[in-house]
């Protein structure tokens, strides 16, 4: 699958009072610089929730996270004095490369830890590419190996477990937002993505018109139900944790959805992962019009 992830124009940048105020504030010096030993613990400061949770599977036991998991626009979040202390003894720094902020922070706690980008995408072979990656960085590699092991096993679960859900309707259509084509993937070859943003009124009737089995939407883009017309249950996925930084986790909430969904429960009858009124019903409020259904919001948290 293709990597979704792309920076978008007009990222928000620290102002010149901004940054100074965090200068100012910065008290402690930063990491040694020097990469870890195995047997050292591993400090990480990570951007976001979604590169938290990577580096925790590649093997990272102390990993502090900047942006709030409820802040939507991670490419557009204004740092405060806090965020310095942060940074403090940190190792390595996670983030994007659409987050221009962070190495503009990094620098302001003048911290000396190793700023790494990470595509933040979670189909599978990235997933695996990126731990492993990071482990290598981390002086974590058998962690990191052991991992990717114990992930492509729950992988293979969950695609047995769809597979059953599906029973005599194998490879159905799938309608899918272009973030969440990773989990449209392990239900079918026959996915229909839209998006980022939501879709046009043609492209809805072209969607509509193809009879999908499910709509799979980004619970953190929703604007409603993507197919008003169309008996497919949506399923809003979740891209990245509110608190526990686990992939596998996270991939099994997303399947859970699924295969309840596969099962004709509505989106309301499945846990959201706290993320509250992104929770929709799948045949419950239909949004704003398709016509002027939100812009492309291609950064950090949006996906």
């Amino acid at each position: 699958m293709a990597t979704h992830t792309r920076a978008r124009a007009g990222l928000a940048l620290l102002t010149t009072a901004t940054l100074a105020l965090l200068a100012g504030c910065a008290t402690a010096p930063g990491a040694n610089g020097t990469a870890p030993t195995q047997e050292e613990s591993v400090t990480v400061v990570a951007s976001t929730t979604w590169q938290g949770m990577f580096a925790t599977a590649a093997g990272a036991e102390n990993v502090t996270i900047i942006v709030p998991p409820s802040a939507q626009h991670a490419a557009e979040y204004d740092p405060n004095p806090s965020d310095l202390t942060k940074l403090t003894g940190a190792d390595f720094v996670l983030y994007s490369d659409f987050e221009s902020f962070v190495p503009t922070l990094t620098d302001a706690a003048d911290a000396d830890a190793e700023l790494i980008a990470v595509n933040a995408d979670n189909a599978p072979e990235n997933v695996i590419a990126e731990v492993t990656r990071l482990g290598e960085a981390f002086g974590t590699t058998e962690e990191a190996e052991a991992w990717v092991a114990e992930f492509k096993t729950a992988l293979d679960e969950f695609r047995d477990e769809i597979l059953t859900a599906l029973g005599d309707h194998a490879d159905p259509v799938i309608v899918s937002q272009v973030y969440t084509t990773w989990l449209a993937d392990l239900i079918t070859d026959d996915v229909r993505s839209f998006g980022p943003s939501q879709p046009t009124v043609s492209e809805v009737a072209d969607l509509t018109g193809a009879a999908p089995r499910l709509v799979l939407d980004n619970i953190h883009m929703t604007s409603g139900r993507v197919l008003p017309d169309s008996d497919a249950i949506q399923v809003n996925v979740v891209n990245y944790p509110e608190k526990d930084l686990d992939v596998i986790a996270l991939y099994r909430l997303n399947v859970d959805k699924v295969i309840a969904a596969l099962g004709g429960h509505t989106v309301d009858e499945i846990t959201d992962g706290g993320h509250g009124a992104h929770g929709e019903s799948a045949h419950g409020s239909h949004g704003t019009d398709n016509q002027d259904r939100g812009s492309d919001n291609d950064n950090g948290h949006d996906h």
